[in-house]
């Protein structure tokens, strides 16, 4: 068997065809052997050449075929066949080219597709030398075989191609499984990322409504120093609207109904605060979904945990701070509702009494509380 690549043999003596895989003609002459007769001084039997040679490993991932025929001398015509393994080790490429040459005494003169080489031949090894770029000589060695051999070869190298694509299947199966893997666990990071932004969202309308409150506080302050000044009127001037004490309790309402402006301020915030907390129950009820996903994907490699992957701790901490700050937003919320409404009945009672007090015919009418929310 050869002790050096045969793939190159077929790329040193068969460019166009080893390489390109061209199909070059075959002879279609039965091979038979070469007989090298003695000198007729001598009575020595004649050598038998053979004249079928195989040279093939499953190692190197090569099987080659040479047969020639005689033209009943020393001279033969025939074919190389060569088949390795692929590049990328998925299939086998192939390759047929010419042969022909001179066998003389233990000598070889063989020319593969125009390219000439020289060797030695015996009845048990064929060795052919192939130079290199550099001038060295590689010797191609073959041994004598059958095409039935040569199939077994071939048999072997496409078991190897057999285990190479399982092996580059797995390879595909587990590299789309760890893919699957850093996608889910990305998704699950960008979710924890938005439950952290809508819980912000939620805590700023929250603060929105602190604010406005404090606005309805300022005003029914104003309420009741406009009161306080009707108050002094009608101590001063009596009741009636010829002397301005109506104006002073006018005023009053005014400041009343500016407090009823604030409620419906805090009404849309109450508004924006139950919007917020739906889309971070919506934004949480993904992030569970895409947990679960991760979880399925992780089941199917187990031991693979990417650098960064978010861990059953980290959802439902997130879940968790989540839930919190809903309770804590609706807590807070009834709690301003409950002082806004208190706020507004403060405000219209003293619009209500400034009427009163001042003969202006009746106050405004108190309008209806904001409802409470539920978590």
């Amino acid at each position: 068997m050869g002790n050096h690549s045969h793939r190159g043999l077929g790329a040193g003596i068969a460019v166009t065809c080893a390489l390109l895989l061209a199909a070059c003609g075959a002879s279609s002459a039965k091979p038979t052997a070469i007989h090298i007769g003695a000198s007729k001084s001598k009575a020595l039997a004649p050598v038998s050449i053979p004249t079928s040679w195989v040279s093939g490993s499953s190692n190197d991932g090569e099987d080659s075929l040479i047969q020639w025929a005689s033209d009943g001398g020393s001279r033969f015509t025939g074919t190389f066949t060569l088949a390795y393994i692929s590049t990328s080790g998925r299939h086998i490429d192939t390759s047929n080219s010419s042969v022909s040459g001179l066998i003389s005494k233990g000598t070889i003169e063989i020319t593969i597709n125009g390219n000439q080489f020289s060797g030695t031949v015996s009845p048990t090894a064929l060795s052919i030398g192939i130079p290199s770029s550099s001038g060295t000589i590689t010797n191609f060695t073959f041994a004598p075989g059958t095409e039935g051999e040569y199939n077994g070869f071939l048999s072997q190298l496409r078991s190897t191609v057999a285990d190479n694509v399982n092996a580059y299947d797995q390879q595909q199966a587990t590299a789309a499984l760890q893919q699957s893997v850093q996608s889910d666990a990305g998704t699950v990071t960008a979710a924890i990322n938005n439950a952290q932004g809508a819980i912000n969202q939620l805590q700023s309308d929250v603060q929105g409504t602190a604010s406005d409150l404090a606005q309805e506080k300022s005003d029914l302050g104003t309420t009741q120093s406009d009161y306080a000044t009707t108050q002094q009127a009608v101590d001063q001037y009596g009741t009636g609207s010829g002397n301005g004490v109506c104006g002073d309790a006018g005023a009053v309402s005014g400041d009343a109904g500016a407090v009823s402006g604030d409620v419906g301020s805090i009404a849309g915030d109450i508004s924006s605060v139950q919007q917020a907390i739906s889309q971070l129950q919506s934004t949480v009820s993904q992030l569970q979904s895409d947990a679960t996903q991760l979880a399925n994907a992780e089941a199917a490699i187990p031991g693979y945990v990417p650098s960064g992957t978010p861990s059953t701790t980290n959802v439902n901490a997130s879940v968790s701070q989540s839930q919190t700050a809903i309770n804590q937003a609706v807590s807070s919320m009834n709690g301003y509702i409950s002082t806004a409404n208190s706020y507004q009945q403060q405000a219209v009672a003293f619009a209500d009494k400034a009427a009163s007090i001042g003969n202006c015919g009746g106050g405004p009418t108190a309008p209806s509380g904001l409802p409470a929310m539920s978590s």
